[in-house]
């Protein structure tokens, strides 16, 4: 896929003020008008926001909003440094206000631009409002080079990746999304099993893989680049130190 074609296919969507090798430089016809950067290439900053927004992350059916929630702050503060190395936007942090006693403490963000959203949606298949059994991994990922494939993992591991089965691993109500990453994983001669179950209380099936703490130590080793400091920190903060 030509990312430069598909982004000038979207032009209905948004108006355009410059246009360079790398990307281009628009403004939504609705909503909020922030001048915003569309790249060209999948990079790794974009691959790893994809894998966090499918994790923990969704595009609302109004206002064009991408939102992204979790219990750690420093997971909301890598999100927006992602989203503005990748597209020149901030954000801001915001806490839930918990209704119930006992429950952790979650932070939040909302993004409310159009072409972002329409990027996200179009070119890299997010779907729209609720999306846990219908999630896929993007084409643009399957097919894209080394980098863009792990740190896509990354984001994945980030959000939805947790202590499973002694070892490590995540969950997913979808099949598909479960076997995509299995493959992904396996490219990087990672060691995984699968399994799925049906939970009692909702009545629907859940599809999972799990790997050893070895084998996560060796999909992050691939990674020794400065630059993904902040991603690689947040890997060992989730599972080496509170693991």
């Amino acid at each position: 896929m030509n990312l430069r074609k598909e982004i000038f296919s979207l032009s209905r969507y948004f108006k355009i003020f410059k246009t360079g090798k790398k990307g281009v430089y628009v403004e939504g016809l609705s909503g909020p008008r922030r001048r915003v950067f569309l790249p060209f290439i999948l990079n790794e900053n974009i691959s790893c926001l994809i894998g966090m927004i499918l994790g923990d992350g969704h595009l609302k059916k109004e206002k064009k909003r991408i939102a992204f929630e979790v219990t750690q702050k420093s997971l909301v503060e890598l999100f927006l440094s992602l989203m503005k190395k990748s597209f020149l936007i901030n954000g801001s942090i915001k806490k839930r206000i918990e209704k119930l006693e006992n429950r952790k403490q979650r932070y939040y963000t909302n993004i409310t631009n159009a072409p972002i959203y329409i990027l996200l949606n179009k070119v890299y298949n997010i779907p729209i409002g609720k999306k846990s059994r219908i999630i896929e991994v993007s084409p643009l990922i399957l097919k894209g080079n080394k980098r863009v494939k792990l740190f896509f993992l990354f984001g994945v591991l980030l959000t939805d990746g947790g202590r499973r089965r002694r070892g490590f691993g995540f969950s997913s109500s979808s099949k598909s999304f479960r076997d995509n990453v299995f493959t992904l994983l396996s490219e990087f001669e990672i060691k995984c099993s699968l399994d799925e179950w049906k939970h009692k209380t909702y009545k629907k099936i859940y599809y999972g893989l799990f790997f050893k703490k070895a084998e996560l130590s060796k999909l992050m080793r691939e990674c020794r680049s400065g630059q993904t400091g902040q991603i690689l920190q947040e890997l060992r903060k989730k599972f080496f130190v509170e693991g």
